[in-house]
């Protein structure tokens, strides 16, 4: 579950702000998973 939410929300991302955004949200999200 927790790699298709990581998924949604990089691709939401990618939509809405672009590849920085998301490779600052995958950090994030990397850093709440550990």
């Amino acid at each position: 579950m927790a790699r298709a939410e990581r998924t949604s929300r990089t691709i939401m991302q990618e939509i809405v702000g672009g590849s920085h955004q998301v490779s600052d949200i995958v950090e994030e999200i990397a850093r709440a998973g550990q």
